[in-house]
């Protein structure tokens, strides 16, 4: 089986909150949720509240475009993001995940205006975990 690049993107809400209340204001259902009292498989809780939204595990060559596909449902609520990071002192994130095989075409990444603008007007943070595969050591 030949390995290949691959990439997901999703956003998402961290922090101290309700994630049914943001589900209600965004009128958005997400993709995952957690409450911060839920316990990890360990017994603990989780100790922050997720609320993610448009997850896109469809690899494209150019990040730009599967980032835009990740938030084209939140840019008309931007107002109303921006009015929930600064309400409940949350954390929002554009998250890309590419896992790279260095033996394939290096994939773009490309933030356009509309991402930046978007970013910058809620307050999202933009985060990368790039994770590189050698085929050997799979």
């Amino acid at each position: 089986m030949k390995e290949t690049n691959q990439c997901y993107t999703y956003f998402s809400i961290c922090g101290d909150f309700n994630p049914d209340t943001i589900t209600d204001i965004l009128q958005l259902e997400p993709s995952k949720r957690r409450d911060r009292n839920e316990l990890r498989k360990d017994g603990h809780p989780f100790g922050f509240s997720l609320w993610e939204y448009g997850r896109v595990n469809e690899y494209n060559i150019n990040n730009e475009d599967q980032l835009l596909t990740t938030i084209k449902d939140l840019i008309p609520k931007t107002d109303i993001l921006k009015e929930i990071h600064e309400k409940y002192d949350v954390t929002l994130y554009l998250e890309i995940v590419p896992i790279l095989y260095p033996d394939e075409i290096t994939p773009s990444f490309t933030l356009g205006k509309e991402i930046i603008d978007f970013c910058h007007i809620t307050g999202t943070c933009i985060d990368m975990d790039l994770y590189i595969n050698e085929k050997d050591k799979i």
